[in-house]
């Protein structure tokens, strides 16, 4: 069978059915099926924590809920942990370009391998310059051949050529 080593079979007597995307029970950690996955179904025999639990709308992470202990303390030891951070939202390096770049609105040059946004996935669209052609020279820096400027870095002198005299 071509698909034997995918997903998992659920866990629930007599049912065995191959899932490709099965359910983890939290309690007893068995793949069950969609109909087998809550705990009434698959009559999970661990019992739960009593804790509750709920999500940090700035960090995302999950919150336990001690019972018995004020939800607002547990909220403000979480917040004074350090670890509650928003997380940093990536932008397109492309200057005057503020797309906000997700999982699925980004692509990583092959070239330079630098994220950017749909619209400045080409290299001839956000200056692409391979990691190679980074390099500083020490003394003198790069010098055009087609005008008197020089540049620091290899990559610069690319750029230019590319802007002034190949355009």
């Amino acid at each position: 069978m071509e698909f034997a080593n995918l997903g998992a079979h659920c866990a629930h007597p007599g049912c065995n059915q191959q899932d490709f995307l099965p359910f983890k029970c939290d309690l007893c950690r068995l793949d069950f099926c969609q109909y087998h996955r809550s705990l009434t179904e698959h009559r999970c025999t661990r019992e739960p924590k009593g804790w509750e639990i709920f999500k940090c709308p700035i960090c995302n992470r999950a919150i336990d809920l001690i019972p018995g202990q004020d939800p607002n303390i547990t909220w403000e030891s979480h917040m004074n942990s350090g670890g509650c951070q928003e997380p940093e939202k990536k932008k397109c390096p492309v200057p005057k370009c503020n797309k906000t770049l997700t999982g699925v609105n980004c692509v990583e040059c092959n070239r330079c391998h630098q994220t950017f946004c749909l619209t400045h996935r080409y290299s001839d669209t956000h200056n692409c310059v391979h990691p190679l052609e980074r390099i500083t020279k020490p003394h003198g820096g790069f010098q055009c051949k087609r005008c008197p400027r020089v540049f620091p870095k290899s990559g610069d002198l690319i750029q230019h050529m590319r802007a002034e005299h190949l355009a």
